[in-house]
């Protein structure tokens, strides 16, 4: 009987593990390869960073693991109009690319040293066939989710406002004024308002606290989240 209890014990004490640690797509394990998204669509993304060792383009980690080890994809004047690097460390290696019939980004020279067969699952995810590994710059359902329901108001003028709809859909209030539209989240840095892009503004802890408008380098205009 004790025995009984104790492999009973065990066994839910594995389930209880694997609930915690699987599922969900921070996992990938529900999930299958699939060229969803052209290459040429992928927005490449915007850090401001200056320092940053992937310019102003988003970094993709292997498994959604933060570390050294990441990619990034360029503007190139390849066959694709891209370029694909990975780092580790300080060591960067790049990779001419061009665009499959089936939407597969590949290496554009046979002879290059590092192998990529890459598609993209949705905005946020990507699988390199030849590495066998699932590549993420973010989770692309939480940062829709920061959004949804939420209205930010423009500094300095109360009259000026985004609030962001459940169906995907915006109200722009324009100095009493409104307006509406799309938007969407294409990258892990901005979201797309109808044809403008507004970075998404965290503070120290990582909260969203606002949305900031660029031109030449600048901040013109900033949103601040309304609670």
């Amino acid at each position: 009987m004790k025995k009984n209890l104790i492999l009973f014990l065990m066994v839910l004490l594995v389930l209880a593990v694997a609930t915690g640690c699987g599922g969900g797509k921070d996992s990938f394990a529900d999930l299958t390869p699939s060229a969803n998204i052209m290459p040429k669509d992928i927005n490449r993304g915007m850090i401001r960073d200056n320092e940053s060792t992937s310019g102003t383009s988003d970094k993709w980690y292997p498994n959604g693991e933060e570390g050294d080890v990441f990619i990034f994809f360029v503007q190139a004047m390849s066959e694709s109009g891209i370029s694909y690097h990975i780092m580790n460390g300080d060591i960067d290696k790049t990779v001419w690319c061009k665009v499959t019939n089936e939407n597969h980004l590949v290496n554009e020279k046979d002879d290059d040293e590092v192998k990529i067969d890459i598609v993209f699952y949705d905005p946020f995810t990507a699988y390199d066939y030849v590495s066998e590994t699932w590549y993420s710059r973010g989770d692309y359902d939480a940062t829709v989710a920061l959004l949804k329901g939420k209205t930010f108001v423009k500094e300095g003028d109360s009259e000026s406002s985004f609030t962001f709809n459940e169906d995907g859909t915006y109200k722009e209030l324009w100095k009493g004024i409104e307006r509406s539209g799309e938007w969407k989240i294409e990258n892990a840095t901005q979201v797309t308002i109808g044809r403008s892009e507004y970075d998404l503004a965290y503070d120290e802890k990582g909260n969203l606290i606002g949305l900031d408008s660029y031109w030449g380098g600048e901040v013109t205009e900033k949103y601040i989240i309304s609670e």
